[in-house]
């Protein structure tokens, strides 16, 4: 018989899951990085195009009970990288 995890463990399992989207988030971060310096010269940081096939892709993989907050979580993420390829770009 399968026991419940406590609260404890469950929060361990947590822990384990935002260190590996920290990991995530740095190596996305680091070819955001590389798109900004592709970029250079004169193509627009907005790509409305690519957002869609990105938004497309990712809520694809996502249940259907849990697509706003994946939206939510997407928003913010391409919000983050036009930020920053932005920041480069000045």
């Amino acid at each position: 018989m399968v026991r419940d995890m406590t609260l404890n463990e469950l929060r361990t399992q947590i822990d384990g899951i935002d260190n590996e989207l920290a990991a995530l988030f740095v190596r996305r971060m680091e070819l955001v990085k590389k798109v900004a310096e592709a970029k250079r010269g004169g193509v627009a940081v907005l790509d409305t195009t690519r957002e869609f096939q990105v938004r497309g892709q990712f809520l694809s993989q996502i249940p259907p009970e849990l697509e706003k907050y994946a939206n939510a979580l997407l928003d913010t993420l391409l919000a983050v990288s036009r930020n920053y390829q932005n920041e480069l770009l000045l």
